[in-house]
C-alpha cells in the first residue's frame, strides 16, 4: 500500500513540473527576447555609424526568424523498504526525482540588400508618416532636426564630401516656432487617407495648422516672421505638406525627409575620433562651413570612444581596437537614436512583419 502510495506522490510532483513548464518559459523567453532583440538592433546601429565615420561600408543584418526548442526530460523513483515486525526496525522509504533541462536557440540571420536595401535604408519616408508621429506626442523640432533635409527649400544641417554645413537660419526659426506651438496645443496635424476614382492604393493628404489665436501676442510675431521667410501665404493658418524642395505655391509647405542613411552619415559626425587617427590618415576631420553656429542648433548626438569597454553605456559597440559608446545620462543622445528606430521602422514596408519567435516545447 505505502509503495502504490509512494509511487503516486512522485509520479504527481513530476506531471506537475512538466505542466506548467512551457508556458512559463514562453512568458519569460518572450520578454527576454525582446529585450536582447533591442539591444542587438542598437549595436548594429551604432557600429554602423562608427564605420561610416571611418569611410567603411555599413552592413546590416536582418533578424529574420528565432526558434527557442527546449526540453525537459524527468525520471522519477519510489520504493519502500518494509521490515518484519520482530526486527525493531522502522519501515523506511525512498522517493526522488531527477530531470534534465536543454535549450537549442536559433536565430536566421540575412543581410539586406537589393530592393530591400534601397526601400528600407536610401528611400525617404513621406513627410506625413513624420508628422504623424508628431500628432502623436513626439517633439517637432527634434523630429525636424533629425528626419528632415530641409522645408520650403531651407536646409537643415548637412555632412557632405567631409564638410559639415550648419542648417540654414530659417530652418532653425521655423522648427523653434514649431517647438513653442506644439508645446502650447497651437500646432494641428493632419493625416488623412482617401481613394480616389480608379485607384488601387489610398493617397495621404496631410496638412499642418498653426493657432496663433492659443498663443501670446510674441509668438504671433514669431510666426509672422516665419511665414514671411518661407514664402508662405499671411492671409492663412493652415497649409498642405507635399515632398519636394520648391514649393508649388504659397499655400504648401514641401518637405525633403531623410532615408535611414542620410541620419547616419549626418549622425556620424558626433563619433568622437582620436586625434591621433586624423593625424595619420585614417579618419579625415570634418571642415566646419560656416565656423559659427548661428542657428543655436546642437549636436544630435555625442558618441564617445576610449580603449576600455564602458561601464554605464546606454549602447556600446568596439571597432577595431576601440569602444564607442553612447552615454546612458545623455537624454539628448537617446532621443536621437529613439527616432532612428522610428525611422527604420517607418521604411520597413516590404516584409514588415518582423523575426517570428518560434518556441517549441517538448
Amino acid at each position: 500500500m505505502k509503495i502504490r502510495l509512494l509511487a503516486g506522490v512522485a509520479g504527481c510532483v513530476l506531471l506537475c513540473g512538466c505542466a506548467s513548464f512551457g508556458p512559463n518559459r514562453m512568458v519569460s523567453e518572450r520578454f527576454d527576447y525582446n529585450a536582447a532583440l533591442s539591444d542587438s538592433w542598437k549595436t548594429q546601429a551604432l557600429l554602423n555609424i562608427v564605420r561610416i565615420r571611418h569611410n567603411d561600408w555599413p552592413v546590416f543584418l536582418e533578424i529574420e526568424q528565432i526558434v527557442s526548442q527546449y526540453t525537459w526530460e524527468a525520471v522519477g523513483v519510489a520504493k519502500a523498504i518494509i521490515k518484519t515486525p520482530w526486527s525493531g526496525d522502522n519501515d523506511q522509504a525512498e522517493l526522488g526525482a531527477t530531470g534534465k533541462y536543454s535549450e537549442r536557440p536559433t536565430v536566421l540571420y540575412r543581410p539586406l540588400k537589393g530592393r530591400k536595401y534601397m526601400k528600407s535604408m536610401l528611400t525617404p519616408p513621406p513627410p506625413g508618416a513624420v508628422l504623424a508621429l508628431i500628432y502623436t506626442g513626439w517633439s517637432a523640432d527634434q523630429m525636424f532636426k533629425v528626419m528632415i533635409h530641409s522645408v520650403n527649400g531651407h536646409r537643415n544641417t548637412q555632412v557632405e564630401r567631409g564638410a559639415q554645413y550648419q542648417p540654414d537660419w530659417v530652418f532653425a526659426r521655423f522648427i523653434a516656432v514649431l517647438r513653442e506651438y506644439q508645446s502650447r496645443d497651437a500646432l494641428i496635424i493632419d493625416v488623412s487617407r482617401h481613394r480616389e476614382k480608379g485607384s488601387k492604393e489610398d493617397a495621404v493628404a496631410t496638412s499642418i495648422e498653426f493657432r496663433p489665436d492659443l498663443v501670446e501676442g510674441d509668438l504671433r510675431e514669431q510666426l509672422a516672421e516665419v511665414k514671411d521667410l518661407m514664402g508662405l501665404d499671411p492671409a492663412t493658418n493652415t497649409y498642405a505638406v507635399e515632398w519636394g524642395a520648391v514649393p508649388p505655391n504659397n499655400k504648401t509647405l514641401v518637405i525633403e525627409t531623410r532615408s535611414v542613411l542620410q541620419v547616419m552619415v549626418e549622425l556620424s559626425a558626433t563619433v568622437d575620433i582620436p586625434k591621433s587617427d586624423i593625424e595619420e590618415g585614417r579618419v579625415e576631420k570634418l571642415r566646419p562651413r560656416p565656423k559659427e553656429n548661428v542657428s543655436g542648433i546642437g549636436p544630435l548626438m555625442e558618441v564617445r570612444s576610449g580603449p576600455k569597454a564602458p561601464s554605464d553605456a546606454y549602447v556600446a559597440c568596439q571597432y577595431r581596437d576601440r569602444w564607442f559608446w553612447i552615454d546612458d545620462t545623455s537624454l539628448n543622445s537617446k532621443r536621437t537614436f529613439t527616432y532612428l528606430t522610428l525611422l527604420l521602422t517607418l521604411n520597413d514596408s516590404e516584409a514588415s512583419e518582423g523575426a517570428p519567435l518560434v518556441i517549441t516545447t517538448n
